[in-house]
């Protein structure tokens, strides 16, 4: 759920209860009022006829008032205390408010009754409640109103801010430059990013030298280290013991050679030194492959399916030559003899797949700088990150799965 969908469910619900809430308190509030007042006019009434009685000794007559009423009966018992009661005359099918007292006029006891009609003050607190209800209603329209629209555009340079972040990439080397706001939490934000994505930048950059001069330094070195070896290997006094401790340092600093190149690589593809595009005949090329790897699959006794029909890819075609390198060399090194390799090309991509191990890969960690799932001596760990890499940077996207034993790599186009 979004932050201002949760806001805004939030905001309404508890204007809702809010209102709701005052609403009752204001209907029992205002309708106890209304009764206060009415029973002081029959308080009024009661001091006026006790005044009467108390000149005249006599009861006044009952005038005819408009929902109005005095009641006069002899008491046998008159009341102790005069009483306030809400009561319904079924005549009228109304509710009057009643004040019920006893009084003596020409030394006799009398129980007077007066009552008040209820009728305005039901107006006035049913009124007062669908004013109330309307108001609810219309104070949700509104909140809802503002939610959606103003609300919205309020949060509108947050959600432009995150779209830009979202569009950085490091190896782009642009800075990230967010538009002004006039409100301050979201400038005080964008100018953490900016402050934030320049660090990154100037972090990766200097990495990225580094990366460089290590791999480009570490050339020259390696080519020396492997030629006097070569020559040390050639000389007639060595002993098998020595002979073979040379050639072991030899194969790891072969190893060493080819991981250098590899980084090397990944540092030329991540600086977009190969960002020229073309149109290629990938099916032109993967056949020129196939005949090329042909020797080194039939000294391995691999059984090769090709399905190959024509397709053309506007790719960079040194970056397409690398990518089919590793991926054939990476089905060939992984499987085993008289095992079976399938390729498959079509307009929507290219399948590679070999037996090889029964076990599936990591997904997770497959395409990570050095993961090396068969601990092979020959393999740096670095072909599968290349091969992402260069899909990344083709604007390919590559997928692994495993069915049917078979170890499928597929280059979507």
């Amino acid at each position: 759920m979004k932050l201002l969908e949760k806001y805004n469910r939030f905001n309404l619900l508890s204007t809702i209860a809010v209102f709701i809430l005052a609403g009752v308190a204001f209907y029992f509030a205002l309708h106890f009022t209304l009764l206060r007042q009415m029973d002081e006019d029959l308080m009024i009434e009661q001091r006026e006829i006790s005044n009467f009685v108390a000149l005249h000794d006599s009861l006044p007559l009952p005038v005819v008032v408009k929902d109005q009423q005095i009641i006069y009966k002899h008491a046998t018992q008159p009341f102790k205390h005069k009483k306030f009661e809400t009561i319904k005359i079924p005549a009228d099918d109304d509710d009057y408010r009643q004040l019920s007292f006893s009084i003596m006029a020409a030394g006799k006891w009398y129980n007077v009754k007066v009552l008040k009609s209820l009728e305005g003050t039901d107006i006035i607190t049913h009124s007062v409640f669908l004013i109330t209800i309307c108001t609810i209603l219309l104070m949700f329209i509104a909140t809802f109103i503002i939610n959606r629209t103003i609300l919205k555009r309020l949060w509108q340079p947050f959600y432009h801010s995150l779209d830009i972040l979202q569009h950085f990439k490091v190896g782009s080397q642009q800075r990230l430059q967010f538009p002004a706001t006039g409100i301050d939490e979201f400038n005080f934000m964008n100018s953490t990013l900016e402050r934030s994505t320049a660090k990154a930048l100037q972090d990766y950059n200097a990495l990225k030298v580094f990366t460089e001069n290590a791999s480009h330094e570490l050339q020259t070195p390696l080519a020396i280290i492997r030629s006097k070896m070569e020559v040390i290997m050639q000389g007639e006094n060595l002993s098998e013991s020595q002979f073979a401790a040379l050639q072991s340092a030899s194969e790891a600093l072969n190893k060493l050679s080819r991981m250098n190149q590899s980084l090397l690589l990944l540092t030329k593809i991540e600086n977009e030194q190969f960002a020229s595009k073309s149109t290629v005949e990938t099916d032109q090329l993967l056949i020129k492959k196939a005949a090329q790897f042909k020797e080194l699959w039939d000294d391995r006794q691999l059984q090769v399916h090709l399905d190959i029909k024509p397709v053309t890819l506007h790719v960079n075609k040194e970056l397409v030559e690398l990518l089919l390198n590793n991926l054939f060399s990476n089905a060939t090194r992984h499987n085993y003899n008289n095992g079976e390799i399938f390729i498959s090309l079509d307009k929507q991509g290219l399948t590679i797949g070999n037996t090889g191990n029964n076990t599936p890969l990591s997904k997770t960690h497959l395409f990570q700088r050095f993961y090396n799932p068969s601990n092979s001596s020959t393999s740096n760990g670095l072909g599968l990150a290349i091969i992402r890499q260069i899909c990344e940077a083709s604007g390919l996207t590559v997928e692994y799965d495993y069915t049917d034993n078979k170890h499928l790599f597929t280059i979507l186009f």
